[in-house]
């Protein structure tokens, strides 16, 4: 079924509005459009009527008609508004509680050994005992994401701009296009030169704006893994290069942003030269350009709590006044891990969580008992406003982690040992002596405990080909070989697309 949503923001005196069209290939259609003359209910009219002219067309099967009107982009990008707007729509996506604001920093959490539901209810019941179909189900949203950003890189070429403009466009829309492929084929498929049950597919692969109903029902099948990798890793490298010197907002894509993000598939990848040199640079750029580190044990807990994460490389600018549900009593990151007020109060971190803290560690100040009995994690604590908190992606710590799972699997133990008490040095902790099997098990616990409930636990147990430990519920491990360990793509769009293959046991 084709359907849309029109969004608006003002921009000075002009209002600017973007319609999304959703098509039943899972493609999405984004138009951006700029008013300061006609009254909102001239333009909403127009705009539905166009949106209706969309649905018409898509529906080949039921009438024989043609669109009435066709907008072409070069209409709807004369100016740099034009982009913007487009571009702060695929950043708007970010802030869905189904992506980012939610669901990407607290499933892999419960689907793993990192959070349990509180005792009695419903909600996040299903994750932690791994249910059929609990898992990051995310697909057609991604579409929408990924075509704006097609849009924005497609039509960028054409546009008369200053080279500065031109060029964050392109790099946030490649970080950004990026970014949503990596999460679509991390959750959907195995890890690059895996095979399990001879399943090797990715995800669709889409390059190129869908720019009419046409297009949109060009139906695809999946990529290879290998394929949707080569194009993340392009996206990066542009990214990087793009940005160098430009943008430098830990709210937007940046340069060491690029470079962290990049490390972390080259992990993903095995490439562990790369990762390692790539993880250095983020580092490196991080300090220099956004002030970004690792944080020292005295300023760990008030930069969890604070407004601004200090650490932070990439975050989501989350408003109450702007950002809907994502800041709500029902669906904030507050709302579900901290406040106890809250009806929806539940995802809780394990005992075993809590218990891989050694005495000193800073990070279990983070921790606090509540007279009910139950531990809350005090990272998302309104600090931006009620039910707000800014949300970070990608920050110093995880790049130390990434670098030093690199050094190891490089046969550089020292190198490895050396990121390693690092950190534990700014955790308030004593150096240790460790190698082989020792040692990347400290690693791997080290970013369980730096990154609990920010969404990364079930995906380093993923990508390192483990069994996930329940040890929070009463049921078996998770074998790396079971169908949960992948997300189902939704059955409708399997349905609609004879050439899209479910993934197995689904």
């Amino acid at each position: 079924m084709t359907s849309f949503l029109v969004g608006e923001r003002w921009e000075g005196d002009s209002l600017i509005f973007h319609v999304h069209l959703r098509m039943p290939s899972t493609d999405f259609l984004s138009i951006p459009m700029r008013t300061t003359q006609l009254s909102l209910r001239t333009v909403l009219v127009g705009l539905i009527g166009l949106a209706l002219s969309f649905v018409l067309a898509s529906c080949d099967n039921l009438l024989d008609v043609s669109p009435q009107q066709e907008v072409e982009p070069s209409q709807a990008f004369q100016s740099e508004g034009g982009f913007e707007s487009t571009l702060s729509s695929v950043y708007d996506d970010l802030q869905d509680p189904g992506y980012y604001a939610q669901f990407y920093m607290l499933y892999p959490e419960a689907l793993a050994d990192n959070a349990i539901n509180l005792s009695g209810v419903a909600r996040y019941d299903g994750p932690p005992r791994n249910a059929a179909r609990e898992h990051l189900n995310r697909w057609g949203a991604h579409y929408e994401s990924i075509n704006k950003a097609n849009v924005l890189l497609s039509e960028i070429g054409s546009f008369e701009a200053d080279t500065t403009f031109k060029r964050e466009i392109r790099g946030e829309a490649s970080f950004l296009r990026a970014l949503n492929y990596f999460d679509l084929v991390r959750t959907k498929a195995y890890e690059p030169g895996v095979t399990v049950g001879g399943f090797t597919q990715g995800v669709i692969l889409r390059e190129t704006p869908t720019q009419s109903s046409e297009q949109a029902t060009q139906l695809k099948s999946r990529a290879s893994v290998s394929e949707v990798y080569n194009l993340i890793e392009s996206d990066l490298r542009n990214a990087r290069d793009l940005l160098s010197g430009v943008g430098n907002s830990r709210f937007k894509a940046n340069e060491a942003a690029a470079q962290a993000l990049l490390a972390q598939v080259h992990l993903y990848r095995k490439d562990f030269d790369d990762a390692a040199s790539t993880a250095t640079a983020a580092l490196e750029s991080a300090a220099d350009n956004l002030d970004a580190d690792l944080l020292e044990k005295e300023e760990y807990v008030e930069a969890h709590v604070g407004e601004v994460m200090s650490s932070a490389i990439f975050s989501l600018d989350m408003r109450p006044e702007f950002d809907g549900d994502a800041t709500s009593v029902n669906e904030s990151l507050s709302s579900l891990t901290h406040d106890p007020s809250s009806f929806n109060f539940q995802l809780l971190p394990t005992q075993d969580l809590i218990s891989a803290h050694e005495d000193g560690d800073v990070r279990l100040e983070l921790y606090e008992t509540l007279p009910s009995g139950n531990t809350r994690i005090n990272k998302y604590t309104q600090a931006v406003g009620t039910y707000t908190d800014n949300i970070p992606v990608i920050r110093a710590a995880e790049l130390l982690l990434i670098r030093a799972e690199a050094r190891f699997e490089n046969e550089n133990e020292s190198g490895a040992l050396e990121d390693v008490n690092t950190l534990r040095s700014a955790r308030g902790l004593s150096e240790v002596s460790l190698s082989g099997e020792s040692l990347i098990e400290e690693i791997l616990r080290q970013k369980r405990l730096e990154l609990a409930f920010e969404g990364e636990r079930f995906f380093d147990l993923k990508r390192r080909g483990m069994d996930i430990p329940k040890p929070q519920v009463d049921i078996p491990d998770l074998s790396y070989e079971d169908r949960r360990i992948l997300a189902p793509i939704p059955s409708t769009e399997v349905q609609l697309n004879d050439s899209l293959k479910q993934n197995p046991g689904y």
